[in-house]
């Protein structure tokens, strides 16, 4: 977990550091801008007063310098427009620039949101709500810079047209002028007027096509430049689309996280309720543990005693046997000699039954005799 917070702390270190530089760029090419469009300013106006200077008719070497100062003329607005494409060169590398910071501002912003998926702490929360604060004050701030330099693009190119056409148009009537002046002074005074007037005629005649022809081209160019204005603002429209969708991006990611960090905090109180619970049982499930062990010392004391008691009546049922049987082999003895006794007794009532028989009959005999010794006698 260190390590992602540090690798996702430079990261948004490294955006922070090239946005910032962006931001330095873009400023100091709306600075640019804008110098040049003062620059371009005050050269137009030093055209426009030096072309507003009364000119005096009739006079050759005038006309001269009037053409060199056209000539001149036409030299700055071709550096001009050579500085323009280069400008707008500069801003289309600096747009091709925002639109990668863009894109790589997306690339953190979806490294955050695949971040914030991990479990997260208030504080890791806190971190994630600072950054997509500075992302969204760095979107905000990038997107008024473009719409700064695109103002200054388009006032700058619509200056410079408008001062292109008005120079070539006072250029032109300028040159009519003086054509037509030098007409004039050429019917007025032709038979003063040398050679060299009506080289200076051909000369003014050859400049005026020149410069309708250098309007024509400055009129092309001002369609390109407009071609090119046109393409740089579907660009910087397309920039400030991918802008508000990475701001929605982050809005969204904001929410996610605000929803995220809400259930972390449910889920560590229910965590916490949790293991406020878990100590509990933890705790009963001791007292438990305790009550278990008391009542298996006190059911094994009592097994004990069993065991003891158990033995105890087995030795005495083994002793017990022992005199059963002895009891029972002296029992059987004395039946033995009790049945010998009985039948030694019969045996002996037998015969003293068979004396007795004897001794009846004997006496039966002998009280025969008596009777009949008495009925002797009587007789």
């Amino acid at each position: 977990m260190m390590l992602r917070s540090k690798s996702r702390g430079g990261s948004i270190d490294s955006g922070k550091r090239r946005h910032a530089s962006i931001f330095s760029r873009t400023i100091s090419a709306s600075k640019l801008c804008r110098c040049d469009a003062m620059r371009s300013q005050i050269d137009s106006d030093a055209i426009v007063s030096l072309e507003r200077k009364p000119t005096i008719k009739h006079s050759s070497e005038n006309g001269i310098d009037r053409l060199l100062i056209v000539q001149e003329q036409m030299g700055k607005l071709e550096e001009e427009l050579k500085e323009t494409r280069e400008q707008l060169n500069f801003v289309e590398e600096e747009k091709n620039r925002a639109i990668n910071e863009l894109s790589e501002m997306k690339h953190v912003a979806y490294e955050i949101n695949v971040k914030a998926t991990d479990e997260l702490s208030p504080r890791k929360s806190r971190e994630l709500y600072a950054e997509i604060r500075i992302l969204k004050e760095m979107l905000t701030h990038k997107q008024e810079e473009l719409k700064i330099k695109d103002k200054n693009i388009k006032q700058d190119s619509l200056n410079k047209s408008r001062l292109n056409s008005e120079e070539s148009k006072l250029e032109i009537a300028s040159l009519h002028e003086k054509i037509e002046s030098l007409d004039t002074s050429f019917k007025q005074n032709g038979r003063y007027l040398d050679h060299s007037c009506n080289e200076e005629m051909e000369n003014l005649k050859y400049e005026l096509e020149l410069a309708k022809e250098n309007e024509k081209a400055e009129s092309s160019k001002a369609k390109a430049l407009n071609d090119e204005m046109s393409l740089l603002k579907n660009e910087m429209k397309l920039a400030n689309e991918a802008e508000e969708k990475s701001r929605k991006a982050l809005d969204d990611l904001a929410l996610a996280l605000k929803e995220v960090a809400s259930e972390a905090c449910e889920a560590k109180e229910k965590l916490s309720a949790t293991q406020l619970e878990l100590g509990q049982v933890k705790k009963e499930a001791g007292n438990l543990k305790e009550m278990i062990k008391s009542i298996k010392a006190r059911y094994k004391k009592l097994l004990d005693e069993a065991k003891e008691e158990t033995e105890l009546y087995r030795n005495i049922a083994d002793r017990l046997k022992l005199e059963v049987e002895e009891s029972l082999v002296a029992w059987n003895g004395k039946e033995m000699s009790f049945i010998a006794c009985i039948r030694e007794a019969e045996e002996e009532r037998d015969l003293a039954l068979q004396e007795a028989a004897k001794l009846n009959e004997s006496l039966n005999a002998a009280e025969q005799m008596l009777k009949q010794q008495g009925k002797k006698t009587i007789n």
